[in-house]
C-alpha cells in the first residue's frame, strides 16, 4: 500500500463542506487531495482510490487517483488536479439561469454512465450496498427491514455502471468536459439507484435549507428546478416530476435508509413516509 506523509505547508485549502476539505498542491498544479469531515479507516481509503482507478481505466471520465496520503492523525486521498473545475452544485448556485443547459450536459454525461457496461468481476452489485444499509439500520425494527430487503430483492437486476452517490456535487465540470468524482460507492446495477439520490434528498430535507446550502451551495428552489429539469433531458419532456418519482419510489425509500444510516437520525415527515409505503407490500 503506497502511503504519503504530506506537510499542511505545502497546500492550501480550495473547497470544503459538511463532508470533507480539498487542498491544491502550492507548487505543483497537477496534485489535488481531500480529507474527510470524520476520519476513515486507512482500508476504506484504499478501497475508494482502488475503485477511481478501475473507473479511470474503464473510460469513463474521472480525475487520475493517485495515493492514500497521512497527515499524523487522518488518512486522505491525493488526485491529479481538473485545473479550473466547478461542481454542478456550484455552477447552478451561481446562476440559476444555467438551471436547462446545466441539466441537460448532466443528463448526457449520466446517460453514458448508464449505458456503459461494468466489469461485475471488479465492481460490486449495488444491491449488496443496500443489503448492508438495511441491515446497518439500528433505527428500524426487524419487520420493517424485512421488507425493505424483500422489496430489494424483488428489483431488476443490470449489468451497467451506476456511482452509487449521484448528484450535483458530485459531478464536475471543467474546459467543457465532465467528470464523475467521489466514486467510493461506484457499482453495476440499475441505474434507478442513481436516479433516486436527489429525490430522496428533496423528500428528507423539509425546512433544512442548510443542508442544501452545505451540500450543494444553493436553496432547495435551485435544486428542484435542476432536477425538474433533468428528468426532461433524461426521460424525455413529455414526463412528469410525479410520473418519475412514482417509478423512481422504491429506489427512494431504500437511499432514504442509507441516509438514516449515515447520518444516525431517523428519518420523519409526510414525504418519507410516503416513500415507505413503497415497503407495504413486502
Amino acid at each position: 500500500m503506497n502511503i504519503e506523509r504530506i506537510d499542511y505547508n505545502d497546500w492550501f485549502v480550495s473547497g470544503g463542506g459538511i463532508l470533507g476539505v480539498s487542498y491544491f498542491h502550492k507548487t505543483d498544479p497537477t496534485l489535488m487531495m481531500k480529507f474527510s469531515s470524520h476520519p476513515r479507516p486507512i482500508e476504506e481509503m484504499q478501497r475508494e482510490i482502488d475503485v477511481s482507478k478501475h473507473v479511470y481505466d474503464l473510460g469513463i471520465p474521472t480525475p487520475e487517483p493517485g495515493c492514500v496520503v497521512f497527515d499524523g492523525e487522518k488518512y486522505g486521498q491525493m488526485y491529479k488536479r481538473i485545473v479550473g473545475k466547478k461542481s454542478f452544485a456550484r455552477l447552478l448556485s451561481e446562476d440559476i439561469n444555467l438551471a436547462d443547459s446545466l441539466a441537460a450536459e448532466y443528463a448526457e454525461a449520466v446517460k453514458q454512465l448508464h449505458t456503459t457496461k461494468c466489469n461485475k468481476s471488479v465492481f460490486p452489485d449495488i444491491k449488496q450496498t443496500y443489503r448492508r444499509h438495511i441491515a446497518n439500520d439500528t433505527l428500524r425494527d426487524d419487520a420493517f427491514k424485512a421488507k425493505a430487503l424483500n422489496m430489494l430483492e424483488s428489483l431488476p437486476d443490470a449489468d451497467t455502471c451506476v456511482h452509487g452517490d449521484l448528484h450535483i456535487g458530485n459531478v464536475i465540470k471543467a474546459d467543457g468536459k465532465v467528470y464523475f468524482i467521489d466514486l467510493g460507492e461506484f457499482s453495476y446495477g440499475h441505474p434507478y439507484f442513481d436516479l433516486a439520490m436527489i429525490p430522496a434528498m428533496l423528500h428528507s430535507w423539509i425546512n433544512s435549507q442548510h443542508l442544501y446550502l452545505e451540500n450543494f451551495h444553493c436553496t432547495e428552489d435551485y435544486v428542484r428546478k435542476f432536477w425538474e429539469r433533468f428528468i426532461c433531458h433524461y426521460f424525455g419532456k413529455d414526463v412528469t416530476p410525479d410520473e418519475v418519482e412514482d417509478e423512481l419510489l422504491p429506489y427512494i425509500a431504500l437511499r432514504q435508509i442509507a441516509m438514516e444510516v449515515f447520518t444516525g437520525r431517523k428519518k420523519e415527515g409526510k414525504a418519507v413516509e410516503k416513500t415507505f409505503k413503497a415497503f407495504e407490500n413486502f
